[in-house]
């Protein structure tokens, strides 16, 4: 995990994705590369220390991914069911060919998001409370300040749903005290 992030990091990308979990996902490398506003370590192959800034967003994919204490506490949750049993031969699509359509309309959706944070910002900023997710406190309030000002509410709230689920090691321990 160190090496690979390191390489990933040096590209300085703006989306780093981890596609189609299959296994837990357990990594203390990447625990903190999600928490720390930089990453060091040895060059491969080199003996020098380079400390690269961690400004990406970071996306993983999987069906019901399993994942450790130390990255269920870093995670959120995005649910998308298509209540079909084989969600790939779907015909029925709001937007076939989703990737074109969000170019041909980068424009519109890059004002829509515009238009959110400038609502936001009009009526003074106001920070979310409601709730919150450790370590990423500023993200989280001022998020749930956006949305909630734009009267979409629920965010963040199906966080105990994620770790009962989503967070096989303390289930177990639970389980055994």
């Amino acid at each position: 995990w160190r090496k690979r992030l390191t390489a990933k990091i040096m590209q300085r990308p703006d989306v780093i994705l981890i596609d189609n979990l299959r296994r837990r996902l357990d990594s203390a490398a990447l625990a903190s590369a999600l928490t720390s506003p930089s990453w060091e370590d040895r060059v491969l192959g080199h003996s020098r220390i380079i400390s690269l800034p961690v400004r990406c967003v970071w996306v993983a994919t999987g069906n019901n991914p399993s994942l450790s204490n130390e990255m269920s506490r870093r995670a959120i949750r995005i649910r998308v069911d298509s209540n079909a049993e084989r969600p790939w031969l779907r015909k029925d699509f709001q937007h076939p060919g989703l990737v074109l359509w969000v170019k041909k309309e980068r424009s519109n959706l890059i004002w829509a998001a515009l238009t959110l944070i400038q609502n936001w910002i009009s009526i003074g900023k106001p920070q979310s409370t409601k709730t919150t997710l450790g370590m990423y406190e500023p993200w989280a309030q001022t998020m749930g300040g956006i949305l909630h000002a734009a009267g979409i509410d629920g965010f963040l709230t199906n966080l105990d749903d994620f770790y009962s689920s989503g967070d096989d090691e303390t289930t177990i321990i639970r389980g055994f005290i």
